[in-house]
């Protein structure tokens, strides 16, 4: 550390020799923080001090307790909290009394015997005349809340909701926000719900943002009726798009009031009051017009984004009524009088905002952008075109009778006619966009297709395929790699846009669909879509063994980005379906099976059948890997569990030496799952006759002679798939420990449904104290033939009885 002491910024010199202490130490600084630590308490235990040597006394035990790797935590710093709820009161300075509420935020524990003392002087603060002593008491507040002091401060907070500054005006906000987390009577009341909306008409831009965030968070929980806020918001907006008001507000504040508006537009109570949400329309386009010409494109792409989020149908009416406005010249003067002249109709919002006699399509008002060379423009125009329907812009509406892509519910036939905006060469390119090197630009341009043609797709997916096929017949040391792996990429996407479609078909999904049956199957309809469409791809490429890194990649992170839980166990299952299709397998040998192959062998002299299921290598990795990380959406139902082990299992004996480490890996984590179900899923099929009768001995069977012919880490799998079986909890105790690790934060709202990936459980596993491996614990001989069983007792070895009292193994 070589900065010098006047320019270091810190608060004293004892405070700079520990810094330069610290940061030149190389393996004892938790030495040197300790020594710290200890010489500040014996001179804080032993006299008296300042409270100017007190502030830094504070300040270096701050510093040692960020920067102590463990040794130093907060309850051993308690010794030092009497000073600082003393500091707090008694500082003759503003600065010392914020380090006395900031130690005290930091190091104090709930319910200390001290909070009593320093919620009294926060509540002294609170009635001060001093501004900064009121925004301190109201920032310990937001940062400590406490049961006791709610009371006692309540009404005062909301007096100081109508003070003059605006500082404290916010900090009051957010005080009672803080509040209102640890009392639910707070944001019952009227007056306090009344003073948040009123501060929405705030002329203070800090004020607007901070009613805005709150009144938002607790309408999404509950606690404020998203109809009080449609006609402050809707005031709000037209006080951006007046010239005369617009000045005080910063683009911050209008991106602010825009996704709020968007927010509003997305609540389905609120669909009855579309009209009257309608009439910011205009104040939108203006608002775009502005930002068009100070190339603001943030405001750009959020009024884009506000006006995809109304019905097409109150768009285009919109649009189609300014365009059948005659234009007309006037001078400057005029249309300024024009303009100041104008109302909105239908609210109660008097207020004049300016408008103009000619009006312009919004996508003519960012054309340019698609000509530009800057690669960001470019960008920019293709997010805004895609978040309009097609209706809109592409000539399309009372001349068919198809449906809006964007609303399924809502009849073209109803939408005025509106001519198309973009010229044919604006048109190709567009349609050019496909071969961008951007991967954003590409998949914005898929997006676009998708909602004006599918079709077009559909020849685009078909060309990519036949290409895919070609470079499958040439000899791979004549073969262009990248030009491979770029065309594969480009398929990949061109899936992913024809079966599961972009995020806003999610929503078309799920919200627009009437009751969950159908919900369900769509979500198995386009997983259907997306398996098949994945077969097509893999099969063009050629040879079935070899594993394309890049699928595997694609189907992970595809399946990783969904959202809903019913679409991601569809495309599981789905996938599962396409790689190994349910067939009777004979995977249990009863005692009925052993005699009918005794007499079968002493009849039939044909050769053995060796011939062995052939899987798709591609296909079934991402299988694998994608059932050892969602395990835990099976893990419901113990009739699933045991459905998956049977398809494991079957799998573990057909598939070829590469695949079997990941195939027995994701067996051990289904064998985890061998446990009382927490809940159940009536829906989901009974077991077949097939995998009821599956037994415990038909899996270690499998295992033995795969064991038998793999060594090395092969048989370490096998050892720990069998001490699993044994023990489900070993593995389990495992996983939830790396679940603590991974996610700290969120074990008080998450239950332990650990989603670990392949290689994770594989390192998890890794950790197990492995039992010493008996070469035979079930008293067989290695060189027992594996398709001949010992004979076993007739149900004896099931993996799981159906009953009321599912039994372990």
């Amino acid at each position: 550390m070589d900065v010098p002491y006047n320019k270091s910024g810190a608060s004293s010199r004892a405070h700079y020799q520990v810094v330069r202490n610290v940061e030149n130490a190389t393996d004892n600084v938790e030495e040197i923080l300790l020594k710290e630590v200890d010489r500040i308490k014996q001179r804080i235990v032993q006299k008296m001090v300042s409270t100017s040597d007190l502030r830094k006394d504070l300040i270096i035990l701050l510093y040692c307790l960020n920067s102590s790797g463990g040794s130093i935590s907060p309850p051993s710093l308690a010794f030092a909290l009497p000073s600082a709820v003393h500091l707090a009161e008694a500082g003759t300075k503003v600065s010392e009394r914020w380090i006395g509420h900031l130690f005290c935020s930091e190091v104090m524990p709930k319910g200390n015997e001290l909070e009593l003392m320093l919620v009294n002087t926060i509540r002294k603060d609170l009635y001060s005349s001093s501004l900064s002593r009121i925004a301190l008491a109201l920032e310990s507040l937001i940062t400590s809340p406490s049961v006791h002091i709610i009371s006692s401060v309540y009404e005062r907070c909301l007096e100081l909701l109508a003070h003059p500054s605006v500082r404290l005006k916010v900090l009051s906000m957010h005080a009672l926000y803080s509040l209102s987390h640890i009392s639910p009577e707070i944001p019952r009341n009227g007056r306090f719900k009344n003073l948040i909306i009123k501060r929405l008409s705030d002329g203070e831009e800090t004020v607007v943002r901070a009613a805005l965030k709150i009144g938002k968070e607790l309408a999404e929980k509950g606690k404020l009726a998203w109809d009080n806020m449609i006609p402050p918001s809707i005031s709000l907006l037209l006080r951006l798009a007046d010239k005369t008001t617009a000045k005080q507000y910063s683009s911050a504040c209008v991106l602010t009031v825009l996704k709020f508006l968007i927010k509003l537009l997305s609540v389905k109570e609120l669909e009855p009051r579309l009209d009257e949400l309608s009439n910011v329309l205009p104040s939108v386009m203006i608002i775009l017009r502005r930002a068009v010409k100070h190339e603001k494109q943030s405001i750009i792409l959020e009024s884009f984004c506000l006006l995809g989020a109304f019905p097409p149908s109150i768009v285009a009416k919109y649009i189609a009524d300014k365009k059948s406005i005659p234009s007309e010249t006037a001078t400057p003067s005029e249309d300024a009088s024009k303009s100041s002249e104008n109302k909105l109709e239908n609210t109660e919002i008097n207020l004049r905002i300016p408008t103009r006699s000619s009006f312009v399509h919004p996508v003519a008002l960012i054309r340019h952008f698609l000509s530009s060379r800057v690669v960001n423009d470019h960008y920019l125009f293709l997010s805004c075109l895609s978040q309009l329907d097609p209706i809109l812009w592409a000539g399309m509406g009372q001349t068919t009778q198809e449906q809006s892509s964007f609303n399924p519910h809502e009849s073209n036939a109803n939408i005025p006619l509106i001519e198309p905006v973009l010229d044919q060469w604006e048109v190709e390119r567009v349609l050019g966009s496909l071969e961008s090197d951007d991967e954003g630009i590409r998949k914005l341009t898929l997006r676009i297709l998708g909602t004006l043609e599918p079709a077009l797709l559909e020849g685009c997916f078909e060309r990519s395929l036949h290409i895919l096929q070609t470079f499958s017949d040439v000899q791979p040391e004549k073969m262009n790699k990248r030009a491979r792996q770029a065309t594969l990429v480009r398929t990949l996407e061109l899936v992913y846009a024809l079966s599961l479609g972009d995020p806003r078909d999610k929503d078309i999904r799920t919200n627009k669909g009437k009751g969950k049956g159908k919900e369900k199957a769509s979500s198995a309809d386009s997983a259907s879509e997306f398996t098949r469409r994945l077969r097509q791809v893999t099969e063009g490429l050629g040879s079935q063994e070899r594993v394309e890194k890049t699928i595997v990649d694609f189907v992970l992170n595809t399946v990783r980005e969904e959202d809903q839980t019913d679409l991601q166990r569809s495309c599981i299952l789905e996938l599962l379906s396409t790689v190994d299709p349910p067939e009777p397998v004979d995977l249990d040998t009863s005692d009925t099976n052993n005699r009918d192959k005794n007499k079968k062998s002493n009849t039939d002299t044909s050769p053995p059948d060796t011939n062995k299921k052939k899987y798709n290598a591609t296909l079934l990795l991402a299988l694998l890997a994608l059932l050892c990380e969602f395990a835990f959406l099976f893990s419901g139902s113990q009739d699933e569990v045991v459905r998956f082990l049977y398809r494991l299992t079957s799998i573990l004996k057909n598939c070829s030496a590469s695949m079997q480490e990941p195939t027995i890996l994701c067996l051990t984590r289904f064998a985890a799952l061998l446990s009382p179900p927490q809940h159940s899923r009536p829906s989901q099929p009974p077991l077949t006759a097939q995998e009821s009768s599956f037994k415990r001995k038909s899996l270690l069977n499998i295992l033995k002679k795969v064991k038998k012919k793999q060594k090395g880490l092969i048989s370490k799998r096998c050892i720990q798939l069998k001490t699993v079986l044994k023990e489900p909890a070993s593995v389990n105790v495992l996983l939830k420990v790396q679940g603590q690790n991974r996610n700290r934060d969120q074990l008080q709202t998450q239950p332990i449904s650990i989603s670990v990936s392949l290689p994770e459980f594989a390192l998890t596993l890794d950790q197990m104290i492995l039992p010493d491996d008996d070469a035979d614990e079930d008293g067989d001989s290695d060189t027992q033939p594996f398709d001949e069983e010992e004979e076993e007792e007739e149900g004896g070895d099931l993996f799981y009885t159906p009953s009321s009292d599912p039994r372990l193994i």
